[in-house]
């Protein structure tokens, strides 16, 4: 019996990729590509979990990036959003309730529902009118019948068709800020942070003030089983014993507690890193176990708790996300196979290998993602934010400072540099670090580090870049600084970009990109600068005009550069004027780390792992054609210096007689590469210099409107070098 049990187990778990990537091939919305560019790798495991719900033997757990689910109590986790709505920048899981076979959950903006146990989901929010944002569901059923009850910023909300229509229920409810909704004994409660407890004896008609003896309304939380409901609050638990008529606070017990669970013998409660445990209904709590690895505390905050005899899950907002104890609490293990709902922080690149750095340590892929490791093997790992590849090792930034390995991270240094750091960049004999507190520089590859800060007015460095022969340093308000002496200095007196929230740098041949912060000044989040980043000029991100998102990191490839960004991924083939986004199949859109590889373009969400296109069929998508262009304009040629050929580009926002003509640099003509009507759009030539000589050329365009409007005439230069 045993041998086939773990069979089936065994079975389960290797079906899982399959499983999964035929999950993420179907649930995809197609565009007008008819394609899906964007595919879900299988990690790196861990990440932010925000709830937790058991029913008809199976375990849901709620992230930021959806719905997971286990059928062997925390060994493996499966993806299930099919039928989740894909064009939200992410979804948020805020509450789960578990109906028999039926599943309910709360997002950021909606409510699902399951008939089938979780396997699919239904969006069942209203439409006709505006709820508010959901915060938690419940469900009571009567007989054949079956009440949701979503709570709302905007008060409680139900529905007895499964959300084909829904009323509004406030009457009496005179502080309609619902944080949390609960069911229990026919009986509906909701907590809200003025008003307290108000509960409702039919079903949400009419609500009732129940705060006797509630001293603090500040619930998180609610948790009942007999004739028993406790309630969380800063103050500690409060509990009653009359379907909420009055409270009583219970002494010394635990503050600002997330969840409850009652196994038949202990109640639990959980805080952060700790689980209380009670043995007389939570008049004492004479037991704490900590959530630790070996003699590791794991600094994060327990979300949920269940428990199986001497087996626990606990749900955690970091880290790896879920951990497993198999003795009462004693001692813990990361459990979270397949669960892909990490921060992705920065990615890297030795030889074949990627690595991903994340809120719980640095994983490796050597086959593009289909299997990750662990590198640095600690669940309670530090903050990656930072990864550079050197001639003696491979370097980090984290939370904790620098750390460096010359194995290829199979063993690891803390180097004697501990601050927190955010970007990583080796410059000639130099790396230099950017943190909180300024930029720091080492010549002998970590061993010691100095303070190059000389100029800088804003020490919180974001990014960092070498365009010789100048080192740019992006900071969080402070604009960008340039330093044309290795660090010693850095000068901020050059034509900042009006956002001066920089988050990402880049340098496509002789131009340089910058990535700003989401404003609420309509301030323009990419720059483009021609001179090295002395002007950097705003350029408009597709159609977005009002809110743009952040741009979190570049990657480039041939002349093609994509932006990770708070809405997801964005594209331009003209060196960063034009921009329009690529994320069909791309569930999560709020993007924080990219990188390109020869073949494939991966991209770091901010909850939901690691993803993965083709470069060939990302580069082959043709840009929508309304979005742009927006005006005449002559490029910047490609490769500039050229040697022996060179592309010019140039746009039409309208029909016109174009010409394109070559000269010297004493005037004379030496090509006429265009001539001719061209419609409305982007274009691109290629001159070949034959027998010419090395030197200084000039292109000129002339474009004259059919409509009669103005003429357009630019000129500009390009090298020939022999």
């Amino acid at each position: 019996m045993n041998i086939i049990k773990s069979l089936i187990i065994y079975l389960f778990i290797t079906s899982i990729p399959n499983l999964l990537q035929s999950q993420i091939n179907f649930s995809s919305n197609k565009t007008n590509w008819d394609l899906t560019l964007w595919t879900k790798t299988a990690g790196p495991y861990g990440g932010k979990v925000n709830c937790m719900e058991e029913g008809s033997g199976r375990i849901f757990i709620g992230s930021a990036s959806g719905i997971y689910i286990s059928t062997d109590f925390g060994l493996s986790w499966l993806f299930s959003n099919y039928g989740f709505d894909n064009s939200k920048i992410f979804y948020d899981i805020k509450d789960i309730n578990v109906n028999g076979n039926r599943v309910f959950t709360v997002t950021s903006d909606d409510v699902y529902y399951s008939s089938n146990n979780g396997d699919s989901w239904n969006k069942i929010t209203p439409t006709s009118f505006w709820w508010g944002n959901p915060n938690s569901v419940t469900t009571r059923t009567i007989g054949s019948d079956t009440y949701i009850f979503a709570g709302t910023s905007e008060g409680v909300y139900r529905s007895s068709d499964y959300g084909v229509n829904w009323t509004q229920h406030n009457n009496g409810l005179w502080d309609q800020y619902v944080r949390k909704i609960f069911h229990h004994n026919g009986v509906i409660y909701v907590a809200t942070p003025i008003g307290g407890v108000f509960r409702s004896t039919d079903d949400g008609d009419n609500w009732m003030s129940a705060n006797t003896g509630l001293t603090d309304s500040s619930i998180t939380t609610f948790y009942a089983f007999d004739q028993l409901i406790f309630a969380s609050t800063s103050t500690g638990v409060f509990r009653s014993t009359n379907n909420g008529a009055t409270w009583g606070l219970l002494s010394n017990s635990p503050k600002y507690v997330n969840a409850f669970y009652y196994d038949g013998n202990y109640l639990l409660a959980t805080g952060s890193y700790r689980i209380y445990f009670s043995t007389n209904y939570g008049a004492s709590w004479p037991i704490t176990k900590d959530l630790k690895i070996s003699s590791d505390y794991i600094s994060t905050n327990i979300k949920g708790i269940t428990k199986h005899l001497s087996n626990l899950i606990a749900i955690t907002d970091s880290r790896a996300g879920i951990y497993k104890s198999t003795n009462n609490g004693d001692n813990w293990f990361a459990s979270n196979y397949y669960l892909n709902a990490n921060a992705i922080n920065c990615f890297g690149l030795v030889s074949s290998t990627l690595y991903c750095g994340t809120n719980s340590g640095l994983f490796k892929t050597t086959d593009n993602g289909v299997v990750w490791f662990p590198v640095i093997p600690d669940s309670n790992g530090p903050i990656v934010k930072a990864f550079i590849n050197t001639k003696a090792g491979i370097f980090l930034g984290t939370h904790q400072g620098i750390y460096n390995s010359t194995d290829d991270g199979t063993t690891w240094n803390k180097t004697s540099f501990t601050l927190w750091t955010n970007t990583l960049l080796l410059y000639g004999p130099y790396i230099f670090a950017g943190t909180y507190d300024g930029i720091f520089r080492s010549s002998d590859y970590g061993i010691s580090w100095d303070s190059v800060n000389t100029g800088l007015k804003n020490r919180i460095i974001t990014t960092l870049l070498g365009n010789p022969p100048y080192i740019l340093a992006g900071t969080d308000g402070g604009g960008i600084y340039r330093s044309s002496n290795n660090g010693v200095t850095w000068d901020s007196s050059i034509t900042q970009p009006t956002n001066r929230y920089i988050l990402s740098l880049a340098k496509l041949n002789n131009i340089l990109i910058a990535g700003g912060r989401y404003n609420n000044w309509n301030w323009k989040v990419i720059y483009r600068s021609v001179d090295d980043g002395l002007s950097w000029t705003p350029i408009q991100l597709a159609d977005i005009i009002s809110h743009p998102p952040s741009v979190h990191g570049f990657a480039v490839s041939d002349s093609t550069i994509f932006a990770a960004t708070g809405r997801g991924i964005y594209v331009s083939k003209d060196y960063g004027f034009h921009w329009y986004q690529a994320n069909d199949g791309l569930w999560e859109k709020v993007l924080s780390a990219i990188i390109a590889t020869n073949t494939q373009l991966f991209v770091g969400t901010n909850s939901n792992g690691v993803w993965r296109c083709s470069l060939q069929q990302i580069l082959d998508v043709a840009e929508p054609e309304n979005e742009y262009p927006q005006y005449i304009v002559l490029y910047q040629n490609y490769p500039n210096p050229f040697n022996p050929s060179t592309k010019i580009r140039y746009s039409l926002d309208k029909n016109c007689f174009v010409t394109l003509k070559i000269y010297n640099i004493l005037g004379e003509e030496i090509a006429t590469l265009v001539n001719e009507i061209k419609h409305k759009g982007s274009y691109e030539t290629n001159f070949n210099t034959n027998n010419l000589p090395s030197g200084v050329y000039l292109y000129k365009m002339t474009a004259k409107p059919l409509d009669n409007t103005s003429i357009y005439n630019s000129v500009r230069k390009m090298l020939l070098l022999k």
